[in-house]
């Protein structure tokens, strides 16, 4: 089972959970451990009922009760159910608490990603609820004999007409389906009546099986999928929602020949995040630009597809933040540049500014093949950010959104992903593992300053790059600017340890030194008694360690490479001493400074701040380069 330990705040102005990635398809495998706090404190909210909610990237709204809660603790876990995983993208999440259908507070959002897996959710509709959140409500009715809540349930309906203007249900069809609920209250008591005294006299449990299809249809309207034996039959079956992706349909070619998949962020301009197709922009101001796999300074394409010669159309789904409309607002039409930088312009056929997602078009008429091209879009004169989707170049405008993709015979799935595929269930078979990071700032994640001794912490730090590589859960315990023995003393002295903790990796050494005094400084049988030096703490932390986790795997990093006067003179040394420590308890070494790469020749690239605080591509080479090494030696917990 995948469970994602985080902690959530109500108060905070966002909350920062690291990668959350959710499989389709794994039924009742992956759960949020939230811990709630408010104001830095456990956030109290006894006697309140508690939702997990998600806003789907259509505009859907998703939420089901949280039923496994520890009050006491301000903890909950929620099994994360299907419904959260129709659509294969960034999701925004967040928690409610409530009181009597009344929210009192609730989380700030979060995000999690969807990816594939063997199967796809059906799109069930604007709100959504879960069958289990159904059946407790109709126990509860039953039990009580008391059906005020479901007229309740029928009257809260009504006010949720507002929210359907996106759905596939009709106003008029959502209205019918309330009198319809209205009409059956009678037969519903009936029916539900002597079928639970049948189960339950028997000391059996109800469930929606037992229920006829009409008391099911009376009970959600229509509107939400009831799944069982017998129920996905022709007609139950949605226009162009079984797709040839889960078909046996061979050397079947997409009409969509754009792979917004191979989009680049590092290959990309003025844009904010790019999530399995899903482009989010910074925000631009007044005729900024921004591009998609193109160099925004030579416009040279840097793509990896090829587009023929003819005509084209590019579509795809948007919206804007401000939503401004009339002369100027949204996009200038786009660009479309090769290899070599040649222009080519799309011109208009569809499309308006908008707050809520609006498909545009745009037509090209390509004279000669563009090779490894890329796109430049424009903004129009009032500033705004944009989130792009479903990206598609076809040959007819009126193609419906079909994703990019090949297929062969035996794998219904994209060649080119089918490595990746292999590697992602590999790190499905890792995410058992809980390992800490023990370090001073390059662990914490500091950024550097131009001002020494100024923290400039951000979350992209190499322990976040670490678990994105490995899949593995970890606790960071780094301090921005403590010496080994501050570590000692301050952290690992006082830490809570358990057998949850599978492995350690350890970096100090940067922040005062080692000597090689280790004879001298680790002599005798207890470690609480070795000397207070930076070489003496740092043998007790690996002691500490090993007679508190005696199960978990140790892995000392040597100092990586800097070129900041007061430090530099003594890193090299000071690696030398952590081989011998290592040496001395038979535990891996991880040789940072000798074999990272970082060194004077890119330091502007790696370290680009102060010379020795590590940025986004220091950190994303360091977290990958300890991963790797760490899944080399790791020993028999990933088995």
């Amino acid at each position: 089972m995948s469970d994602y330990s985080v902690t959530l705040s109500t108060t905070e102005p966002n909350n920062y959970v690291g990668l959350i990635k959710l499989r389709q398809g794994d039924v009742a495998s992956q759960s949020i451990q939230a811990t709630i706090t408010a104001n830095g404190q456990l956030f109290n909210f006894d006697h309140l009922a508690i939702f997990f909610n998600a806003v789907l990237p259509n505009g859907y709204v998703v939420r089901d009760k949280v039923t496994n809660v520890d009050y006491a603790n301000s903890k909950l876990n929620y099994v994360v159910a299907d419904s959260f995983l129709q659509e294969v993208a960034q999701v925004t999440a967040w928690f409610s608490f409530e009181n009597d259908e009344k929210i009192i507070d609730s989380t700030k959002n979060f995000q999690y990603s969807v990816i594939g897996g063997w199967k796809e959710c059906i799109p069930q509709g604007n709100y959504i609820y879960e069958l289990s959140e159904i059946q407790r409500e109709i126990e509860e009715i039953i039990g009580n004999k008391d059906f005020t809540p479901l007229i309740s349930k029928i009257s809260s309906l009504e006010t949720d007409v507002k929210y359907l203007d996106n759905s596939k249900t009709s106003k008029e069809e959502f209205a019918q389906s309330n009198k319809v609920l209205s009409d059956t209250i009678d037969d519903l008591e009936n029916e539900t009546t002597a079928q639970l005294a049948q189960k339950v006299g028997n000391g059996k449990l109800a469930s929606m099986a037992d229920m006829g299809q009409d008391v099911k249809t009376a009970m959600t309207g229509g509107s939400v999928a009831v799944v069982g034996e017998n129920t996905v039959i022709e007609k139950n079956v949605v226009d162009k929602q079984i797709t040839p992706r889960k078909t046996s349909f061979l050397n079947r070619e997409s009409i969509n020949v754009f792979d917004a998949q191979a989009l680049k962020l590092g290959d990309s301009y003025n844009i904010l995040s790019i999530t399995n197709g899903v482009v989010v922009t910074k925000e631009l101001p007044s005729k900024a630009p921004f591009t998609l796999n193109l160099d925004n300074l030579t416009n040279k394409g840097k793509g990896i597809q090829t587009l023929k010669a003819g005509k084209w159309y590019l579509k795809y789904k948007s919206k804007s933040t401000n939503g401004n409309i009339g002369v100027g607002s949204g996009v200038f039409p786009p660009r479309l540049y090769d290899l070599n930088a040649v222009r080519n312009n799309f011109v208009k056929i569809k499309g308006e500014n908008s707050t809520s997602f609006a498909e545009w078009v745009w037509e090209l008429d390509l004279t000669g093949d563009a090779v490894n091209y890329g796109l430049l879009f424009q903004n129009g004169d009032f500033a705004e950010t944009y989130t792009m989707f479903d990206f598609m170049i076809t040959q007819n405008k009126d193609d419906e959104y079909e994703d990019y993709y090949t297929y062969y015979p035996t794998k219904n799935i994209r060649s080119k992903e089918y490595e990746l595929l292999k590697k992602d269930v590999d790190v499905i078979k890792r995410t058992t593992l809980h390992g800490g990071h023990i370090g001073d700032s390059l662990t914490e994640g500091d950024y550097g300053s131009v001002t020494s001794g100024v923290p400039n912490l951000k979350p992209l730090n190499y322990p976040y790059f670490f678990k994105e590589e490995t899949g593995y859960t970890t606790t960071n315990f780094g301090k921005s600017g403590w010496t080994t023995k501050q570590v000692w003393d301050g952290v690992v002295k006082t830490m809570s340890l358990s057998s949850n903790y599978n492995f350690f990796i350890i970096m100090l050494g940067t922040n005062g030194g080692l000597t090689d005094t280790i004879e001298i400084d680790c002599a005798g049988e207890d470690y609480n008694l070795y000397a207070d030096t930076q070489t003496g703490s740092y043998c007790k932390i690996i002691e500490h360690l090993m007679i508190n986790c005696p199960s978990a795997q140790l892995f000392l990093c040597t100092p990586p490479f800097n070129d900041k006067n007061g430090k530099k003179e003594y890193i090299e040394e000071s690696g030398e001493v952590v081989k011998k420590i290592g040496k001395k308890y038979n535990v891996s070494v991880i040789d940072l400074y000798g074999e990272l790469g970082v060194n004077k020749l890119n330091k502007n690239v790696f370290l680009p701040i102060d010379n020795l605080h590590f940025g986004v591509f220091g950190y994303q080479k360091l977290g990958t380069f300890i991963a790797n090494q760490v899944l080399s030696k790791i020993g028999y917990y990933g088995k």
